[in-house]
């Protein structure tokens, strides 16, 4: 018996906060924040099981395979461009990338062969998990651009907090009895 399955999942996107083109903001406080939240949770499993029984001869082959490929390519842009802000208050620019990549990929092959005469089996399994996460993260403020506060601070901070967790489980059995 055979079994085999297979997943690919992309994710891709931008997510930017923006002051930007000649704006001119004057306001009590800016919170410019741009947060990216892409998941992606990948779970793929293949079993085969093969049984034989004889009198004479038995003969079981079970193979079992799994392919998963996953990737996750963001862009997160929190960004003060070509622009005047005056604030009264606190300035935050703040960009934030917390993709999260799970992937499980199981394999399982069992055989079972068993005779009166002669007993031949064999199990295989194979699992690969691929994955890939790249992106770009940043908190600017560029372009000749005046920003200023009276009262508080100017924070600028990008934070990439992404994570990949990946599981690979392959197994294999073979049981064959004869006499």
């Amino acid at each position: 018996g055979g079994a085999g399955a297979e997943a690919t999942n992309t994710t891709s996107g931008t997510t930017e906060a923006l002051i930007k083109g000649g704006s001119n903001v004057t306001t009590a406080g800016v919170e410019l924040i741009a947060l990216e939240d892409s998941d992606i949770t990948s779970n793929v499993t293949a079993v085969s099981v093969s049984l034989s029984a004889s009198g004479g001869v038995a003969g079981a082959l079970a193979v079992s395979a799994t392919i998963s490929e996953n990737s996750i390519g963001s862009t997160t842009m929190a960004d003060i461009d070509a622009s005047m802000v005056t604030s009264n208050g606190a300035i935050t620019i703040d960009a934030d990338n917390n993709s999260f990549l799970h992937a499980e990929g199981t394999a399982v092959a069992v055989t079972v062969a068993a005779s009166g005469g002669v007993s031949l089996g064999g199990a295989g399994t194979g699992a690969d998990v691929s994955n890939v996460v790249t992106g770009t993260t940043q908190a600017v403020i560029r372009g000749g651009s005046n920003v200023s506060t009276t009262v508080g601070n100017i924070g600028i901070t990008a934070t990439d907090d992404s994570s990949v967790l990946a599981e690979v489980i392959s197994v294999s059995v073979g049981l064959t009895a004869g006499s």
